[in-house]
């Protein structure tokens, strides 16, 4: 199970290695699915299924306290949509497996990335903004890299705690616990995908220590 990572010399290693399992997550389904689409058709195929799973019941306009993406410059913008896969990339660094392993994490992660808990309008504009990546075979984390210059995991509870903050300069008090709970429930399903330790499947644990530590980080972070 830890074959692959014994092969990282150092934690920022995996942060990387972390962030490349994202990135094949979408090249597959690049060779996989043989009609590329353009983004108008992206949104298109978002459109009639996703709208109807993520937005239930929520449009734009209906409440003039309602927090969008138009509340959000670009850059802040980038760092709230990746902000599930950060999430999930907390649990896989925090306990790393082999390939398999953190192939489950992923997809943990982009189920719950895709499909929020809620209906408040921020949250089904990050999920949809999602799915129209999918669709284009992007990665939300192609630009966001841990530096050498500290711990990894450090640097990724930092990068929630100030992401956490600019929803909520922009946000009413419940989107913003809203969001925050989105992402705990992000990390918590990165968590339950794969089961850790133990001999074929016997004797593992569904959450491990070191897993079960981070939530808790992650949930002080969070404040939730």
């Amino acid at each position: 199970m830890r074959m692959m990572w014994g092969l990282v010399s150092h934690a920022n290693g995996n942060a990387e290695f972390g962030i490349k399992r994202v990135g094949e997550w979408f090249r597959r389904r690049r060779v996989m699915e043989s009609s590329p689409c353009t983004h108008n058709e992206a949104v298109d195929r978002v459109g009639a299924t996703s709208r109807a799973s993520v937005a239930v019941t929520i449009g734009h306009g209906e409440d003039a306290d309602v927090t969008t993406k138009s509340d959000f410059t670009e850059s802040e913008w980038v760092r709230v949509r990746r902000a599930p896969f950060v999430a999930g990339m907390a649990i896989s660094l925090a306990d790393p497996g082999g390939p398999i392993e953190m192939a489950k994490e992923t997809m943990g992660t982009i189920k719950s990335a895709t499909n929020p808990p809620s209906r408040e309008q921020l949250l089904a504009d990050v999920a949809l903004d999602i799915q129209s990546m999918t669709q284009q075979k992007q990665n939300p984390l192609s630009d966001y890299k841990p530096s050498k210059d500290a711990p990894p995991g450090q640097q990724i509870l930092d990068e929630l705690r100030a992401v956490k903050d600019i929803v909520a300069a922009k946000a009413t008090p419940e989107e913003s616990s809203a969001f925050s709970q989105w992402l705990l429930a992000t990390a918590q399903a990165a968590a339950d995908a794969a089961k850790d330790g133990g001999f074929m499947g016997f004797g593992a644990k569904q959450v491990s220590e070191g897993e079960k530590a981070m939530l808790d980080q992650v949930r002080a972070v969070l404040g939730t």
